[in-house]
């Protein structure tokens, strides 16, 4: 599945046995075009959770700041607000970081490439983090490249007279990018499980878990790594989301009863689940950020086209999609013709991917006639038994 990438690669300390000098995290920035009225904002909450601001520093220096906060085990991000600029965590420019314990950490980047700031001192210089951290520097410039491609085939598609297959091109080689960028975090997998297996007293252990994927399809195993936390890093932020994870799992099972939501489609219509009961459904939990998400699109829609009309819907849920533009134009441009929900409007804990605890995209459930899960998991590998369930249904065998 693909991972919702970090702007700035989370890292832990191997220290936090040592008692901190002082009760705070010092975190020094060191940015190209930052301006004197600037203003950073601190804000905490796992990966999953809305971010909460606890902290802020109006820039004095150009591109110099100092944040201090108290906030410490947990997933943080900053947000740069230029001078008369609302917080919107949603639309402002954000770095994330991991802050294990408290020291003296140090950022340093441009305005531009706020979203790529680097860390470094303190937790971040830890061998074992080097590696992480090498390899997340690799991901991202594949995908700042793909992102440039994809920004550029926009105001390509804009122009009159433009050439088809030069736009496709354009976009293939965009989505090529972004495939390349997911394979390379894939391979930190197996250097973060271990991380998680031999520090089972860090917080940043609890956090990696919490989007460890791959473990997640061994769900007993999941749990059992997780019982090996230390009840100090199980009570975090991210341990606490690990756990109410566990939880929707197993309420989410194959055979249980398929959680009910209701929410405004893309057209404005309400759209409940329960409404449509007595018809299969699919799910679609996934993302037009996605490369792994697009990907799977031409398979859907071939779906849909085989299966419309014999007593089946599907329903599209965006994770993560705060670009609602970008979204509708991805959805018209693939013609996917099904009903669409963005979960960003869910209140805040009550966001759909929690309640089917979705760690990462694409994701689909089939949900019977009775209301009831009866397959679940990516896209590309349970397609033909959600086509064979619903046909099979169809001519009542």
């Amino acid at each position: 599945m693909k991972k919702i990438l970090t702007p700035v690669v989370m890292a832990t300390c191997g220290l936090c046995a040592c008692v901190p000098s002082a009760p705070l995290n010092t975190i020094e920035g060191e940015v190209e075009g930052l301006k004197v009225g600037d203003r950073i904002v601190l804000t905490v909450g796992t990966l999953t959770q809305t971010p909460v601001a606890v902290d802020s520093v109006t820039v004095t220096r150009d591109g110099l700041f100092t944040l201090t906060t108290t906030a410490s085990d947990t997933y943080a991000s900053l947000l740069l607000l230029h001078e008369g600029e609302v917080l919107d965590p949603d639309r402002n420019p954000s770095a994330g970081l991991f802050l294990e314990g408290y020291s003296r950490l140090h950022v340093r980047g441009d305005v531009e490439g706020w979203y790529y700031l680097k860390a470094s001192g303190g937790l971040y210089d830890l061998p074992q983090m080097k590696r992480l951290m090498a390899l997340t520097d690799s991901a991202q410039t594949f995908q700042r490249q793909g992102i440039a491609l994809f920004d550029r085939s926009r105001d390509y598609a804009a122009q009159e007279g433009h050439d088809p297959d030069s736009l496709k091109r354009m976009r293939d080689r965009g989505m090529e990018l972004l495939n390349v960028s997911s394979r390379i975090l894939d391979g930190r997998d197996p250097l973060e499980q271990e991380f998680v297996r031999s520090n089972p007293d860090l917080a940043y252990s609890a956090e990696l878990l919490h989007y460890d994927y791959r473990t997640m399809k061994d769900f007993d195993r999941y749990d059992s790594v997780f019982r090996t936390l230390t009840p100090r890093v199980q009570a975090t932020p991210a341990g606490k989301a690990v756990a109410d994870y566990i939880a929707a799992v197993r309420a989410t099972e194959v055979g249980a009863e398929a959680p009910d939501f209701a929410l405004p489609d893309i057209n404005g219509k309400m759209l409940r689940l329960s409404d449509l009961r007595g018809r299969y459904v699919l799910l679609d939990f996934w993302g037009s950020w996605c490369g792994p998400c697009r990907a799977s699109i031409p398979s859907l829609v071939a779906l849909y086209g085989r299966l419309k009309g014999k007593n089946f819907e599907m329903i599209g849920i965006a994770v993560d999609e705060h670009d609602d533009e970008r979204w509708r134009e991805v959805i018209a441009e693939e013609k996917m013709a099904w009903r669409h929900l963005n979960d960003c409007l869910s209140a805040p804990g009550e966001e759909f991917r929690l309640r089917y605890a979705v760690m990462g995209v694409p994701a689909c459930f089939l949900i019977d006639p009775e209301g009831r899960i009866v397959l679940k998991g990516h896209p590309m590998e349970i397609l033909s038994e959600v086509e064979r369930i619903v046909l099979a249904d169809a001519q009542g065998e």
